[in-house]
């Protein structure tokens, strides 16, 4: 590499060194807190603009120099996809959430220091910038959350979630693995590495349930949510209309088991 292109790249690294630095250690000047979401937007623009724009950019298309030296790379909202949420579409609880306990294994870091408040009033402006309708979420219901608690206190729920994990009906391994390790035959190749893409056309790569853990959060909530729901612009499809809630929470009682067992 020439002289030149290392000096280029120097300033680059240091300037999202910078712009990164800045995100935790910025001391915006923000609108006060005022009724109305006039109020709540102008607030969380002006955090926006602070701690998010260096990576997701100012129009949301996170086509930042530091984005670009990032992997995986940050949502693009432009494309009005949220990823990681609790019910068939996103809400404004599962963008609090995610800015609040940010992503595991990403360099979305959380922001839980923020006061809730303001917390609100960033997913407010993101949820402009991602176009989308977004409400609240619904609760699980009731049966739903029975179906889980039973079957994370019963043995053979997770035996019996292992085996439709396994099974030619689910399909789990093909992607994940029979070993959990994201490397199942529709989506890793020996030789011509990850086969599976998203939305974006960048690689989709199932996750490895011992190595990596969950990114979406690890409570028994969102396991389920990922399973039943999917994860929009991945290769993860939705198995609510598959399985039955019963099945769901069994293949929750055996994931939960295993993640247990390997970090043991």
């Amino acid at each position: 590499m020439k002289r030149g292109d290392l000096i280029g790249m120097f300033v680059v690294v240091l300037g999202c060194a910078a712009g990164i630095a800045h995100t935790f250690t910025g001391n915006p000047e923000l609108p006060p807190i005022r009724e109305g979401a006039g109020g709540s937007l102008a607030r969380g623009r002006a955090l926006y603009e602070s701690k998010c724009i260096h990576c997701h950019d100012g129009n949301g298309s996170a086509n930042t120099s530091t984005a670009k030296m990032l992997n995986p790379r940050p949502r693009d909202f432009t494309k009005g996809v949220i990823k990681f949420g609790r019910g068939p579409n996103a809400s404004l609880a599962d963008l609090e959430k995610l800015i609040r306990d940010g992503v595991p294994q990403t360099s979305m870091a959380g922001f839980g220091a923020m006061p809730t408040e303001d917390i609100a009033a960033v997913a407010a402006y993101t949820g402009q910038l991602l176009g989308v309708s977004l409400k609240q979420s619904a609760p699980l219901s009731e049966e739903v959350r029975y179906s889980l608690n039973q079957a994370l206190d019963n043995p053979d729920s997770a035996n019996r979630g292992q085996k439709l994990f396994q099974s030619p009906m689910s399909a789990c391994a093909t992607c994940h693995g029979k070993d959990l390790q994201g490397k199942g035959p529709a989506a890793w190749h020996s030789e011509h590495g990850w086969l599976l893409r998203d939305s974006f056309g960048l690689p989709s790569k199932p996750r490895n349930f011992i190595a990596d853990g969950l990114r979406g959060g690890e409570e028994i909530e969102d396991l389920y949510a990922r399973i039943a729901f999917g994860i929009p612009g991945t290769s993860m499809p939705a198995m609510k209309n598959i399985f039955t809630d019963q099945e769901i929470a069994e293949l929750v009682a055996y994931l939960s088991r295993e993640i247990l067992r390997s970090k043991n």
